[in-house]
């Protein structure tokens, strides 16, 4: 878990995102899902007041997340990806910031 938040805070820090593929050669894990430790992290960064450093990783096909808001995001639902991109650009600055 803390190498996953590292490499995830590091990303964030660049304003960059990293595809789950990518994320899972890194961590030496195979890419498909579930990934329970994601949520774990989603959670952890919410209890200590933080941007959701789950935001910055990415399907290759689509450049967003497969989860959004704890729900699958459609590539149809342009009101949610307009708000993913918000969040993406606030979790960017607060470690962009630090």
């Amino acid at each position: 878990m803390e190498a996953i938040r590292s490499i995830l805070q590091d990303r964030a820090g660049k304003r960059r995102t990293i595809t789950y593929a990518k994320l899972a050669s890194m961590i030496g894990r195979g890419a498909r899902g579930p990934w329970f430790e994601l949520d774990e992290l989603c959670v952890e960064e919410a209890r200590e007041g933080r941007p959701d450093l789950t935001l910055c990783i990415v399907s290759q096909e689509t450049n967003l997340p497969s989860k959004y808001l704890g729900q699958p995001l459609s590539l149809d639902d342009a009101k949610r990806i307009e708000r993913y991109f918000e969040d993406l650009e606030t979790l960017f600055r607060f470690w962009v910031e630090r």
